[in-house]
């Protein structure tokens, strides 16, 4: 498949999927379940967990970054004026206690973590006391390596959050140029940068040595890293 042909396509997903997975979404229309308040503020409880095992993530920061609300009749979207945070303990649990407009339909939460991805996630006001936010592991390949992964949407290493993405850090012994290959049946592509929507090349081996690399692309995917 050709450069174009492929970026089309995953455009074409990304414009579908996104509503509600790093770009703000419309606000629902339909009625909603009050959320549990405490002194006037949202609380959103739930859970962080490991996206590849569903161990508990302890000590995840949680925090809120944006927020939808109604109002106006194609509702809004903006950044929270007042963010607040908390630290999910043990057993991954968590309790966020949220400065939000009266009328809020969801709100954006950040996932932060030393060795995983910072990642972001809407939660509509229905689902604020059953939260449960993966966290995604940092990837590091070195030469030799194989290994089956998955791509996501809401890493803020993608650059833009609404396509499925992954970034992998390349380890390379001094410094020596590796082949970094993505195969599947799906549609695949690397790229160099996180701003990858500039240019139609999405190879799916890029040749590189330490640094990073992105994968584009849809479902999970196999990288496989090898000496030049």
């Amino acid at each position: 498949m050709s450069s174009a042909r492929f970026k089309a396509v995953l455009l074409l997903v990304a414009t579908i999927t996104a509503a509600g997975c790093g770009n703000p979404p419309m606000p629902p229309t339909g009625p909603s379940s009050p959320a549990p308040t405490v002194n006037g503020n949202a609380l959103v409880i739930g859970r962080v967990t490991d996206a590849d095992n569903g161990q508990p993530v302890a000590g995840a920061t949680v925090s809120t970054k944006g927020v939808c609300y109604s109002g106006t009749p194609m509702g809004r979207c903006t950044y929270v004026d007042n963010p607040s945070s908390t630290t999910a303990d043990d057993a991954g649990k968590f309790e966020l206690r949220a400065v939000l407009p009266p009328t809020w339909e969801s709100v954006e939460l950040s996932v932060t973590r030393t060795g995983y991805e910072n990642l972001q996630r809407y939660v509509g006001r229905a689902d604020a006391k059953q939260v449960v936010l993966p966290a995604y592991s940092t990837i590091t390949i070195r030469p030799g390596d194989t290994m089956r992964t998955n791509l996501v949407m809401g890493i803020e290493a993608c650059g833009w959050l609404s396509i499925n993405c992954r970034r992998i850090a390349i380890a390379s012994p001094n410094g020596v140029p590796i082949d970094i290959e993505v195969s599947d049946g799906h549609f695949h592509g690397l790229h160099p940068n996180n701003n990858a929507f500039a240019d139609d090349n999405w190879p799916t081996v890029l040749t590189i040595s330490n640094g990073e690399a992105w994968i584009l692309g849809a479902g999970p995917v196999t990288v496989t890293a090898r000496a030049r």
